[in-house]
């Protein structure tokens, strides 16, 4: 496992191998990715029910390995603005953001539906780098993941 934590909840013990799962996932996770995975991604990667991956997801928020945070994309193009923390989110798009991919920033008002809740993996693993590669090498990438693997 590459989390102490997720030998440590009660979702190891009634699903030791969805966890298993997800802790590979979350702990070989490279590139742009590691900023913002969504619930659906891990449902997508691990094959589990999305609400199942939610309430997984909140609990390695819970205990600090994940944080939340938005993406922001154009409503014209659907390009990434700008990733935001709550905090400062309303501020930076009432600072209208810049688009590369719009002309003259005319993209129109951005409103939710342009704004998605993702989560940034925050803590690193608590695996040597030693034996990630090992596992690596043992398990091979089992979920597919490429580098820049995401939902946007």
């Amino acid at each position: 496992m590459f989390y102490r934590e997720s030998y440590n909840n009660l979702w190891y013990e009634k699903n030791p191998q969805i966890i298993e799962i997800f802790d590979h996932l979350l702990g070989t996770l490279v590139g742009d990715i590691v900023n913002r995975i969504t619930v659906s991604f891990i449902a997508e990667k691990t094959g589990m029910q999305y609400e199942m991956a939610k309430q997984i997801v909140i609990y390695y928020r819970d205990v600090g390995i994940l944080k939340e945070r938005y993406v922001v994309l154009c409503p014209k193009r659907g390009d990434i603005l700008f990733i935001s923390d709550k905090e400062d989110l309303l501020e930076k798009i009432q600072k209208k953001p810049i688009c590369f991919e719009c002309e003259n920033n005319d993209y129109g008002q951005i409103s939710m539906s342009n704004v998605f809740l993702v989560y940034e993996r925050v803590k690193k693993s608590t695996t040597s780098q030693e034996e990630v590669n090992e596992t690596l090498i043992k398990f091979g990438d089992i979920l597919r993941v490429k580098k820049d693997d995401s939902f946007f």
